[in-house]
């Protein structure tokens, strides 16, 4: 019996910006939620983060398969702009501390990201430290996480990050990152007897116009990642519903429809390769 489902992700797993809805807004409300804005949320009078707000569970693709699968309980620690560093550190951390039991009664979903998206641990030597996000596609100054750091060390990154995508950062290295993690998060859930199922939320790779250029470069990480408990790498949700406006809130992210036709196709596929 499956009693728990853990996802992890980025914002096409968290449920990011479906206040949009008015079904989720009622919702909400109903909760003591108060939408300021696009961006900020309030509960019980008090600004609370994106990544507390479960009542998006409801309405994602995570909550829809739970409810088909009659799991009771939703564990999402996914975030907006998560990278597939961040979804494997903390998918870890929470294997870590897991029971046996635990094990046995959890299916663990996981939709990767973007693959040139990173993190690093950084320490600004002024009292605050933590992960921070460092995306080669964009400029770490313009992170939401900037406020918190102090200014000259923010400087200081954002001068690193220059130089990291001019002269370090390559398509080939981000897609073989990829695919070592997910290789080596697979290795860790079936050595743990965890259940588990993996999608991409993204193209392996936008850079490459087709899915024969990334086959080429790696084939033999391809043929690995075809084995997992995976669907086929090259079958993602921004593709499934792009094009598709009745699918996608106002800035391109899913809407409730756009996660309920998702969630049927996760879980079609999950039963065909017996995974449920």
């Amino acid at each position: 019996m499956i009693d728990t489902l853990y996802v992890n992700g980025c914002s096409w797993t968290e449920g990011y910006l479906l206040q949009e809805e008015q079904a989720v807004i009622d919702h909400a409300k109903n909760l003591g939620y108060e939408f300021i804005n696009q961006y900020e949320i309030k509960k019980d009078g008090e600004f609370v983060e994106y990544h507390s707000l479960n009542f998006y569970n409801n309405f994602n693709w995570a909550g829809l398969v739970a409810k088909e699968l009659n799991i009771p309980k939703i564990i999402n620690h996914a975030v907006g702009a998560a990278s597939n560093n961040r979804i494997v550190r903390t998918t870890i951390n929470y294997v870590r501390n897991m029971t046996e039991q635990e094990k046995k009664e959890t299916l663990v979903i996981i939709g990767w990201t973007i693959a040139d998206r990173s993190e690093l641990y950084l320490d600004d030597k002024h009292g605050t430290e933590d992960w921070y996000r460092f995306h080669a596609s964009n400029p770490f100054k313009d992170t939401l996480t900037r406020p918190h750091l102090n200014e000259n060390f923010v400087e200081r990154i954002a001068k690193l990050h220059q130089q990291y995508v001019v002269d370090v950062h390559t398509d080939y290295y981000c897609v073989q990152n990829f695919l070592q993690q997910s290789y080596l998060l697979a290795t860790l859930l079936e050595y743990h007897g965890i259940n588990y199922y993996f999608f991409n939320s993204f193209p392996v790779d936008w850079r490459y116009p087709d899915s024969d250029a990334v086959i080429y470069r790696f084939q033999t990480e391809i043929l690995d990642y075809i084995k997992l408990n995976a669907m086929n790498p090259f079958d993602n949700f921004f593709t499934f519903i792009e094009h598709k406006p009745r699918f996608h809130l106002s800035d391109g992210h899913p809407n409730i429809n756009g996660y309920k036709v998702w969630a049927e196709h996760i879980l079609k596929d999950m039963q065909s390769k017996r995974i449920v």
